[in-house]
């Protein structure tokens, strides 16, 4: 666990308890307990939620990296084009049935992507 730790940024913070933690940080030990038992998939509702930019990235990157690391999926559910972004591949729901997708490149700073298809779908 400390190695889980120490890769999403918490290891300094090993010895506290859990309202003593952030909302980011909280989220960070979810992913980090996620880590151990290394499922082939992953779910993440909206991780970034309630969190600052700066944390948002660390655990958009986090996410990102345990994808790579591990060989694994993560099931990424967001209301946001920027957090969508980092993923290879965007699903687009309308009127609850899947309505269109676009392959992201290793960019997360590329939208256009993900914004013709909104448009497209007019969404």
């Amino acid at each position: 666990m400390d190695e889980l730790l120490q890769r999403v940024g918490l290891d300094a913070r090993r010895g506290h308890l859990p309202h003593q933690l952030s909302g980011g940080e909280t989220q960070l030990v979810s992913i980090a307990r996620a880590r151990v038992h290394q499922p082939a998939m992953r779910q993440a509702d909206e991780p970034t939620d309630n969190v600052n930019p700066a944390v948002g990235q660390s655990i958009l990157q986090t996410l990102r990296d345990t994808v790579r690391e591990e060989n694994t999926s993560v099931l990424l559910v967001t209301h946001s084009p920027e957090h969508a972004a980092w993923a290879d591949r965007v699903c687009f729901l309308k009127d609850g049935a899947i309505a269109g997708s676009v392959s992201q490149s290793d960019d997360p700073q590329n939208l256009s992507g993900i914004y013709a298809e909104l448009q497209r779908l007019g969404i």
